[in-house]
């Protein structure tokens, strides 16, 4: 994939973020982009990532704990409206949340 353009995402009362869109080089060659350092990146063409900056009105501690407690009361409290996917929580500070997700079938991460 290569850069294409950069587009605005509400999230509605949090706010919302920049996320940059790629699409599939016009020639056959490959081209790969390099990963972040904290999405992984693959050779295959048909892979996907996501690695997210965002700016939110209210404090970092608050959006972190509705991540948080959405993680942890899932199935119960909330579910991923997409399939509903597990997220796990792999490590977190200050100002950064690293999550996981599998899909709801358990196939993909």
């Amino acid at each position: 994939t290569v850069y294409d353009h950069t587009e605005s995402v509400s999230v509605g009362p949090f706010g919302s973020f920049d996320t940059d869109i790629y699409t599939k080089p016009a020639t056959e060659e490959a081209k790969f982009v390099a990963a972040s350092s904290y999405c992984p990146s693959s050779s295959s063409l048909i892979h996907a990532g996501c690695d997210l900056t965002l700016e939110f009105q209210d404090s970092c501690s608050d959006v972190s704990a509705e991540i948080e407690a959405r993680i942890a009361g899932q199935y119960d409290a909330w579910h991923d409206p997409h399939n509903n996917g597990t997220y796990t929580l792999g490590s977190s500070s200050d100002d950064l949340l690293a999550l996981k997700r599998t899909t709801g079938d358990g196939k993909y991460t």
